[in-house]
C-alpha cells in the first residue's frame, strides 16, 4: 500500500468543490422539497448541511459522517442499501418527480413506486458519478487523474496507471470508490473517496468488498501506507538455513541462491516494535494498523501475487552481492559527473525509486526498497 500525497491537493480540492457545489446544492434543495416522508427530509437536510465535507472531506471526515449517519438514520440507510434500481426506473422516477422546464419529453407514468425507491433515485441523481466520468465543462474523471498524476496503483504497487487523453485514443486509471458507490451513494462524488487504481485491484479483486477507514488502509490518509511498518522479505526453506551454536539461526542467502534459485517465498511481514519507551496507546494504534494492513493484503492478494516476481528478487540478490558499500563509493568517486550524490548511485544499481517519498513513481518500488534493505543496503 503506497500513500497518495500531492503538493497540489489544495488546488484540486478547490476545483472539485467549485465545479460541484452550486448544482449539487440546487439538486439537494429540489429533492428536499420533494421528499415525501419527514425522516427522509431530515436525512437530506443533514446531507445538505455537510455538502462541503461530502465533496472534499478527508478520509477521517468521511468516516465521521458515515458513523453519524448510521447513528441517526440507520433504518433509512439499511433500506437504501438494499434497493437496486434499473436505469429505466431511476430515470422515470427523476423525470416524473423532478421534471424541469428543460424537459421536453412527457415522463412515462409509473405506479407503485415506494418512497424509499424515490429516495434512492434522488441520491443517485444528486451524486451523479456518471456525469463526473463524462467530464464536461472543464472538470471530470480525466481532469482529476491528470492533475493527481498517480502513475502506479497505490493498492498493489504492481501496475502502471498512466493517463493518456488524445482525440483518437484515451486511457486512465480506474477510480475506485473506497466506500462502495452501491452502499454509500452519498460518497459517489467525494474527492477523497475516488482512488486511482489498476483494473486488477479495482474490478477483479476489490469490487464491492466492504471497506471503511477503520478496517482498511486508505491511500489518501497519512496512516494509509505500509511504509517501514510492513516489509517484504525473502524466506528460504529450513534446509537452506545455517546453524551457529552461539548465535540465532541466520539465513545463508548465497547457499540458498546457488542451491535452488527459485526455492524461496516472498513474504510480507509486520515489523515488530522494539522501542521500550513505546506507550500502551502507541502499541494499541500499531495493532489496529496491522489489522487494517492484513485486510488490504487479503483483499488485494498481495502475498499471492508477489510470488510472480521471484525473478525480479533474484536480480536484486545478485546485485546486492555485487554492489557492496565499497563498490557504491567507488562508483560515486569514479563518475562525479554522473552521480552527484549517493542516492544517484542507488537509483542506478536498483533501477528503481527507493526513498519513502518516491515509492509511487515506479512499479515494485516498495518490494525493491525492502529486499535491498534486507540484504544490507543503507538507503536512508
Amino acid at each position: 500500500m503506497i500513500r497518495i500525497n500531492r503538493f497540489n491537493f489544495k488546488q484540486i480540492t478547490e476545483q472539485h468543490l467549485n465545479y460541484f457545489e452550486k448544482f449539487f446544492e440546487d439538486k439537494l434543495i429540489t429533492v428536499i422539497c420533494k421528499a415525501e416522508l419527514k425522516n427522509h427530509k431530515n436525512f437530506l437536510e443533514y446531507l445538505f448541511s455537510k455538502k462541503v465535507t461530502l465533496l472534499t472531506g478527508t478520509p477521517r471526515e468521511l468516516e465521521f459522517i458515515r458513523n453519524e449517519l448510521y447513528n441517526r438514520y440507520k433504518n433509512i440507510l439499511v433500506e437504501v442499501e438494499n434497493i437496486t434500481l434499473t436505469e429505466v426506473l431511476r430515470k422515470s422516477i427523476i423525470k416524473q418527480n423532478l421534471r424541469t422546464s428543460a424537459d421536453n419529453e412527457e415522463p412515462k407514468e409509473i405506479e407503485n413506486v415506494s418512497p424509499i425507491q424515490k429516495l434512492r433515485a434522488y441520491l443517485e441523481y444528486i451524486f451523479d458519478y456518471d456525469h463526473f466520468v463524462r467530464g464536461t465543462k472543464g472538470w471530470g474523471a480525466y481532469h482529476l487523474v491528470k492533475q493527481l498524476k498517480v502513475e502506479v496503483c497505490p493498492y498493489c504497487n504492481r501496475h502502471y496507471t498512466s493517463t493518456l487523453d488524445c482525440p483518437i485514443g484515451k486511457t486512465r486509471p480506474q477510480l475506485d470508490h473506497f466506500y462502495s458507490q452501491e452502499k454509500y451513494p452519498y460518497f459517489a462524488l467525494s474527492l477523497f473517496n475516488l482512488v486511482p487504481s489498476c483494473y486488477v485491484c479495482n474490478s477483479n479483486l476489490k469490487r464491492n468488498n466492504e471497506f471503511s477507514y477503520n478496517t482498511h488502509l486508505h491511500p489518501y490518509d497519512e496512516e494509509g501506507e505500509f511504509s517501514d511498518r510492513v516489509r517484504f522479505s525473502v524466506n528460504f526453506p529450513k534446509q537452506n538455513l545455517q546453524t551457529d551454536e552461539k548465535k540465532e539461526r541466520q539465513r545463508d542467502y548465497l547457499s540458498a541462491w546457488l542451491g535452488n534459485s527459485d526455492d524461496f517465498k516472498i513474504s510480507l511481514l509486520p515489523v515488530k516494535l522494539r522501542d521500550p519507551l513505546t506507550s500502551v496507546e502507541e502499541r494499541r494504534d500499531y495493532a489496529k494498523f496491522l489489522i487494517r494492513a492484513r485486510n488490504n493484503c487479503k483483499v488485494f492478494k498481495l502475498r499471492e501475487l508477489y510470488q510472480n516476481h521471484k525473478d525480479y528478487v533474484q536480480d536484486i540478490i545478485i546485485n546486492a552481492i555485487v554492489y557492496s558499500e565499497s563498490e557504491i563509493q567507488n562508483l560515486l568517486d569514479a563518475f562525479p559527473d554522473l552521480f552527484v550524490e549517493r542516492k544517484d548511485v542507488l537509483r542506478m544499481i536498483t533501477s528503481n525509486y527507493i526513498s519513502k517519498e518516491e515509492l509511487d513513481k515506479r512499479v515494485l518500488a516498495k518490494l525493491t526498497r525492502d529486499i535491498w534493505q534486507e540484504f544490507g543496503l543503507k538507503i536512508e
